[in-house]
């Protein structure tokens, strides 16, 4: 079950976006209007306890939460929207990295960008560290009707220096949440 809330903030970056997208593509792409040429195809929610990881050895890429986005169509948008939290109890600042991605596996890390990775530093005096991740991909020319596809935040952790030499996933505090939208014909 989505919570209200995220839906909610989901579905305002997607209503902002979509009009943008509307407007200022509508010539190159064919999309009608300011947004009300989509159709809500599926919302996709990890749910509150989606972490598909406890620790992550630092040094590697892990997809920490994974969405599997069925009924696929060249031209489709999809809004991503993540929340996380991490904890490190290291003596050192830890470079904590995310980025996501369109994957055609399970479990994928290095798939299409959909929002370029970027990296926050956790110290000790911070401990727990929340992370947000919002991004749009539109769905590539050539893809089968009907594809599946998987939707990964992925999460790494560097700072191979000291130990320990991981950081916590901190459980039940993040979700990935998909909207699909469908240019309507």
């Amino acid at each position: 079950m989505i919570q209200p809330w995220l839906r909610l903030r989901s579905v305002a970056l997607a209503t902002f976006v979509l009009a943008a997208f509307g407007q200022s593509q509508a010539a190159q792409t064919n999309y009608t209007g300011n947004g009300n040429g989509f159709l809500l195809v599926g919302a996709y929610d990890s749910g509150d306890s989606g972490e598909r990881y406890t620790q992550l050895v630092l040094e590697s890429r892990y997809s920490v939460f994974q969405i599997l986005v069925p009924n696929l169509k060249a031209g489709d948008l999809l809004f991503i929207t993540a929340e996380g939290e991490g904890t490190t109890e290291r003596n050192t600042n830890t470079e904590i990295v995310s980025k996501l991605t369109w994957e055609s596996g399970s479990g994928g890390t290095t798939g299409t960008e959909i929002s370029e990775e970027n990296g926050e530093n956790a110290d000790l005096d911070e401990h727990h560290h929340k992370m947000h991740q919002t991004g749009m991909f539109r769905i590539p020319d050539g893809t089968p009707d009907g594809a599946t596809r998987y939707v990964s935040w992925v999460w790494g952790a560097f700072d191979g220096t000291q130990t320990p030499n991981y950081l916590d996933v901190n459980q039940d505090y993040g979700r990935l949440l998909v909207l699909h939208y469908r240019p309507n014909a």
